[in-house]
């Protein structure tokens, strides 16, 4: 992991930016789902498309920078404040075990650059993969066998490919969403 540098005053800027999004997401999806129970962790939703941030360039970055509330923030300090609030210097409970899976997956084929992959294995403690994305229960199979392998809170009982498969469904149709419906931001 990257060694950190980040005032205070960036920490509270990402902080409040992601608690914004994670609000306005969390707001939309109820009003989508009226009477159902809601659960997202609007912060990995916010790590998921901060590291596709790092690799976006011209309109793509813009539009993401406004949607993930960044604006006065520089890439290099929304890095390091993100590796701050991921490194596990403030455990509250000796016996979790939190284990980051952070990862991107690109479409087989495309190459990104080595400035991206290793900003996103130093600030995310994360990894930049390929996927065919041509057949989806392939991927899908990849995908949770990555996530299995590499985050945990350890609890007793099997975790089904199922579950999983619901999960990871939600947060990639929450971003989807984010992306279809710009009044999310205000």
């Amino acid at each position: 992991m990257h060694t950190v540098s980040v005032t205070n005053p960036d920490l509270s800027k990402l902080i409040a930016a992601n608690n914004d999004l994670g609000f306005q997401l969390l707001t939309w999806l109820v009003e989508q789902d009226a009477g159902k129970n809601v659960f997202i962790s609007s912060f990995s939703v916010a790590l998921a498309l901060t590291m596709t941030y790092n690799g976006a360039e011209g309109k793509t970055m813009e539009a993401l920078a406004e949607l993930l509330g960044l604006s006065g923030l520089g890439l290099q300090q929304i890095n390091e404040a993100n590796a701050l609030l991921i490194s596990p210097t403030d455990v509250v409970d000796p016996k979790v075990q939190l284990n980051i899976a952070n990862s991107i997956w690109l479409r087989d084929g495309v190459i990104p650059s080595s400035d991206y992959i290793q900003r996103i294995k130093d600030y995310y403690a994360g990894e930049v993969a390929g996927l065919d994305f041509s057949r989806p229960e392939a991927a899908a199979v990849s995908a949770s066998r990555y996530s299995r392998s590499m985050s945990a809170i350890r609890a007793s009982g099997p975790r089904s490919w199922r579950t999983w498969d619901r999960a990871m469904s939600v947060c990639l149709d929450s971003m989807k969403s984010m992306r279809s419906y710009p009044q999310m931001r205000g």
